[in-house]
């Protein structure tokens, strides 16, 4: 392959796509790690990607460079190391991806023999991922046996993501049936869209696209090969994301069709929704500038209310007991009753005082002297 004229060329343009493929899957990772709340074994995911992504492109990086500019690296060996480095961090990127897509339909179907079937087709192309680098390096010039085992990795990793694309996306597509955020042409596309990008359609058409050209021993194939980490890397990112907006965009539209004004179904509080506001920002600024909110406000109790009266006979066990009949709700009713204390005297000469005239003007307001 070193000596056809067009390996330079596909060598130059698949590094800058590599590059940019990376450079793309960085701004992601830096976005879904600003997310709050991402579950763990997802974050060690995208972590163990970008470790493994790094790798394999400063590799490719410094392989071209030997290759264009014809640097002899003095043996067999040392030519084929970046091959098996990019054979090894490609499949464990590859790994990583089908692993969480495979989590990710267990935990929506709940189906436990297609998971293990697919994690058990996970395991087995990753064990011939790891021969075919291994023997890259310890056979110096018979390498036949090495690209048959590379080339059966690659069959069953294009296996294993068609199955598990089509798997994932049958679940996606029985998920997304019932939504109707749009109308129906609009819908579709999109369903098709989120289909295609969160089920790994993507990357499935890469890698059995790339497994086409190393039958046919294409120099194609190097270029998908260099780039194909990446394409994981980015459909499970894209994925994540997609899933993400998704998700936020059908619990607002959720939120849109309830009544402005309900309780919590998680709180049971009465909140009041304000559509395109920002509740937690700007309410006290409303406050201020006199704009009414919405604040519902405690309605007037229907019960009639108590005599004083009532209250005292029930409170003190020396006077009857109070009567059914309908009380009168004037000032009357909640005159206090003027009884001599037990201890004290009354004295008579207190009724024509004034501020006990002052206090008898205001006693249809007061409930006790």
């Amino acid at each position: 392959m070193s000596t056809n004229p067009v390996m330079p060329s596909l060598l130059m343009a698949s590094s800058y796509l590599n590059v940019g493929f990376y450079t793309l899957e960085l701004v992601l990772c830096r976005r879904y790690f600003k997310r709050p709340n991402r579950p763990l074994l997802y974050k060690s995911g995208v972590a163990a990607l970008i470790f493994f992504d790094t790798v394999c492109t400063l590799t490719i990086c410094v392989n071209v460079i030997f290759f264009v500019l014809g640097i002899p690296l003095g043996s067999m060996v040392a030519s084929l190391s970046p091959a098996s480095v990019i054979i090894f961090m490609t499949y464990c990127t590859a790994a990583v991806e089908q692993a969480i897509l495979c989590h990710l339909f267990h935990s929506l179907t709940k189906n436990v023999f297609i998971s293990t079937v697919l994690a058990s087709l996970i395991i087995i192309h990753m064990g011939f991922a790891f021969a075919s680098g291994a023997l890259i390096l310890v056979l110096d010039s018979e390498v036949s046996a090495a690209l048959t085992i590379a080339t059966v990795m690659s069959i069953t990793c294009a296996a294993t993501d068609i199955l598990i694309a089509i798997c994932l996306g049958c679940k996606v597509w029985k998920m997304l049936s019932p939504v109707d955020m749009m109308t129906p042409p609009d819908s579709f596309v999109r369903k098709f869209f989120l289909l295609i990008v969160s089920s790994g359609f993507i990357v499935a058409a890469n890698t059995l696209l790339g497994t086409g050209l190393l039958l046919k021993h294409s120099p194609g194939f190097a270029f998908f090969c260099f780039c194909q980490g990446r394409v994981y890397s980015l459909t499970l990112l894209v994925n994540f994301l997609v899933g993400v907006h998704f998700q936020r965009e059908t619990s607002t539209d959720t939120v849109s069709t309830r009544s402005p004004r309900g309780p919590s179904m998680i709180t049971g509080v009465d909140f009041d929704v304000i559509a395109g506001y920002d509740t937690e920002s700007g309410s006290q600024d409303m406050r201020r500038s006199g704009v009414n909110t919405g604040e519902s406000k405690s309605p007037a109790p229907s019960h009639r209310p108590i005599p004083l009266n009532a209250v005292r006979r029930a409170q003190d066990p020396l006077l009857p007991p109070f009567s059914n009949a309908p009380q009168n709700l004037g000032t009357e009713s909640m005159r206090p009753e003027h009884r001599p204390s037990l201890r004290v005297r009354s004295e008579p000469s207190l009724k024509s005082s004034p501020s006990f005239e002052m206090l008898g003007n205001t006693n249809g307001h007061h409930g006790s002297l």
